[in-house]
């Protein structure tokens, strides 16, 4: 088992403590050494909890578009229909498909179409390349008609099934859409998941498909107020600004608008100045139990509720819905369920086993106060025993989980300090055990700052400590840490001037063990010195083992940079302590990095990817909802260079970026286009772009940079750094 020791050195004397070096210590230097030791152990493992009925949500269009042989941007001509559980439990789907009733079919059409259709079956039951991601060729769908898919999840080893219905519409085929008359081709799904912790952000995306390019439709939530204003004022509908290519009207036509005096009226007249706004989305956050949900109103195509926004132990619903803007009309909707998870009750002292000078003031921290279960009736209870007896010392402690002993502990020997917690409401019971020793001698006292027990492999853990000095008198010089083992991050230096605390730290790689602070005084009696003896504090670690990750799957394989719509995807990683936050990431050279996405539980990206000489790299970054994260192998993607046809595009979604406040995805837009004309020579589409870029980053709105000042900021340095003049906005 290697042993870990950071040791840190300071000579004891008659006239105090001065700091000097291991190096050179004779063996009769008094000197208080302070140890730091970390024991490597297993990691922490937790199963998987087998019987339920696998949970799983459908991720698919409501209609297949016609191929538009005249775009300009290739998009692949398939059907995804993506499978999403919250399970980690092997499951196993099967597949049924049916169409809906044809009018007068001819017998040769629907002979083909039960052909068709038991393809579909056999296709769908087979072994997906992807895992839960099922590509249907357009190709392969029949014109004139809506499938109806059935599909049961099942688990190996129980075989308890979950069963779901959809359709996909594939009434017109392939044939040309028109522009007007075709505002029911529209598809939105909201990607994410379906479990959150309050510490940490909730983050979903709206995917709004339309079969042609249109802005004559919005989205709103809880639009029906004859059928939901009951409902919404009871469950206080909150409603933050969700930005698609859309123009809005909060909550459809006046004729619906609800009465003045409805908490819907208010946010009616405070959102009604938006109605007029190019490319506008709400969403309305639903709590399914009585209480609010502090969602600031937020423009652009993400929903990010920020950590300790929502409560523990709530259900929530985001619900989305799209209007033809011109009418009125409803087109479609989409929502989405998701609950807020308690996090496990787990109690810890700010150390597990000290000694410390016996009338010497203590005090005891613990982390009670970061439960998510204060407010739900919760009950704390303090205990203090040696021998088995209570102790006869006053003690004191509060609600924030303080143990006080103002006067210490009167008499040597080992005491037990226990804390209880009790949640009645959930039938939860938990208790935290520290061992304290009193000892004889006048020593140090060696105060340990509170930190998580759980700690994420692949980081570096920082542990900190005041240590008092008994005999009252400066400490000046530097004092320095060194590793025995020449392992360590770096070597620390303190250049405190305390007279009666200093403060010592420490790194070292997170693993599972004990680390343990170790003040110890060799004195002398003929050298005047008043302390002989050590004192210790130390914690015990649980490992968090980072999550496994793979390789990126990219489809197409190749193609050409600001033409062809890339998708990302990786396999699901299995995993405890969910959500998993998938980032996908692509390397611009020079250790520039580009962020193509981000979500919850949802493990694929569609992009498009800039030019660079002998492809691109992209990845992706996978991590738990403890902070854990693990880059996964790199996938090199051939792009051409193309032939900067698409640009009148790209500077549209440019200004409708800008207007969104959508500044993450303006950065992959502009940052893709920037680096492909730069790498391809294209100077002419790069001076066209980027001015067109620059002109809409004018306009910009004030509020949408004050609420994003760092990424905008950050913004504006990268296209500095890339050959971008940016002067006139500063």
């Amino acid at each position: 088992m290697p042993v870990a020791i950071i040791t840190r050195a300071v000579h004891c004397t008659s006239a105090g403590v001065k700091a000097g070096s291991v190096k050179g210590c004779s063996s009769k230097s008094n000197m208080i050494l302070i140890n730091a030791v970390v024991i490597y152990a297993s990691a922490l493992f937790i199963g998987n909890v087998v019987g339920e009925a696998p949970n799983f949500r459908i991720l698919a269009p409501a209609f297949v578009c016609p191929k538009d042989k005249d775009a300009v941007i290739d998009k692949p001509d398939t059907t995804i229909i993506t499978l999403q559980t919250d399970s980690d439990i092997p499951v196993e789907y099967i597949w049924t498909v049916r169409w809906e009733t044809l009018e007068a079919p001819s017998q040769q059409f629907t002979l083909a179409l039960w052909r068709n259709v038991r393809e579909l079956e056999s296709q769908l039951n087979d072994l997906p390349m992807e895992p839960n991601v099922f590509v249907i060729n357009n190709t392969e769908l029949l014109s004139g008609v809506t499938y109806i898919f059935n599909v049961t999840a099942t688990t190996y080893r129980d075989k308890v099934g979950t069963q779901k219905e959809f359709r996909i519409n594939n009434v017109k085929g392939d044939s040309k859409l028109l522009m007007e008359g075709r505002s029911e081709m529209f598809s939105i799904i909201l990607l994410g998941g379906q479990l959150a912790y309050a510490d940490i952000d909730f983050m979903l995306e709206a995917k709004v498909t339309a079969c042609y390019k249109t802005h004559d439709y919005y989205e709103s939530c809880c639009k029906d107020l004859d059928k939901q204003t009951k409902q919404a004022l009871k469950h206080n509908v909150i409603q933050t600004k969700f930005y698609t290519k859309s123009i809005f009207e909060t909550f459809g036509n006046s004729s619906v608008r609800p009465d003045d005096g409805s908490k819907l009226a208010s946010y009616y007249a405070a959102f009604e100045n938006w109605s007029k706004t190019k490319l506008t989305l709400y969403f309305a956050v639903c709590m399914s139990s009585e209480g609010s949900v502090a969602v600031s109103d937020v423009k652009g195509s993400r929903l990010v509720i920020r950590a300790n926004t929502l409560t523990p132990g709530a259900y929530y619903d985001v619900v989305c819905q799209v209007y033809k803007y011109s009418t009125g009309d409803f087109i479609t909707q989409s929502s989405l369920p998701f609950r807020v998870l308690h996090r496990n009750v787990t109690i810890n002292f700010n150390v597990d086993l000290m000694s410390i000078s016996a009338e010497r003031p203590l005090k005891l921290s613990t982390d009670i106060n970061k439960l998510d279960y204060i407010g739900e009736g919760m009950t704390i209870a303090w205990e203090c025993t040696t021998g088995g007896e209570p102790v006869e010392t006053f003690y004191q402690t509060d609600d924030d989980g303080h143990l006080y002993f103002p006067s210490g502990l009167l008499y040597a020997g080992e005491y037990l300090m226990k804390v209880t917690v009790d949640v009645r409401r959930h039938s939860i019971s938990e208790k935290a055990i520290t061992r304290v020793i009193a000892v004889d001698p006048l020593l140090p006292v060696i105060q340990l700052q509170h930190m998580p027990r759980v700690v994420n492999e692949g980081t570096v853990v920082t542990i900190h400590a005041n240590v008092s000095n008994v005999h009252g008198t400066e400490i000046s010089t530097p004092i320095n840490f060194y590793s025995l083992e020449q392992n360590f991050l770096s070597e620390l230096t303190d250049y405190t001037n305390e007279t009666s605390w200093r403060s010592v730290s420490a790194n070292f790689e997170a693993a599972a063990g004990r680390v343990r602070v170790v003040a110890q005084c060799n004195c002398k009696k003929d050298e005047n010195c008043t302390g002989e003896g050590e004192v210790f504090a130390g914690v015990v670690f649980e490992l968090n083992e980072r999550p496994d990750t793979g390789y990126v799957l990219v489809t197409p394989e190749m193609g050409t940079a600001m033409e062809t719509v890339f998708r990302l995807s990786t396999h699901r990683v299995p995993d405890v302590n969910k959500p998993l936050k998938y980032t996908f990431y692509c390397d611009l050279n020079n250790n520039d990095t580009l962020l193509l996405g981000t979500y919850l539980e949802h493990n694929a990206v569609e992009t498009l990817l800039p030019y660079i000489e002998g492809g691109i790299n992209v990845w992706v970054e996978v991590c738990d909802s403890l902070g854990a994260c693990t880059p996964g192998s790199t996938t090199l993607v051939p792009v051409a260079p193309g032939e900067a046809r698409t640009i009148d595009a790209l500077i549209e979604d440019v200004r409708a970026h800008v207007r969104r406040c959508e500044l993450t995805l303006l950065r992959r837009l502009a940052a893709t286009a920037v680096v492909s004309y730069t790498n391809a020579a294209q100077t002419e589409a790069f001076s066209k772009f980027t001015t067109s870029l620059l002109n809409a980053l004018g306009g910009i709105e004030e509020r949408c940079i004050e609420r994003n000042y760092d990424l905008y900021n950050d913004f504006m340095y990268w296209l500095q750094k890339a050959g971008v003049d940016t002067t006139k906005l500063m």
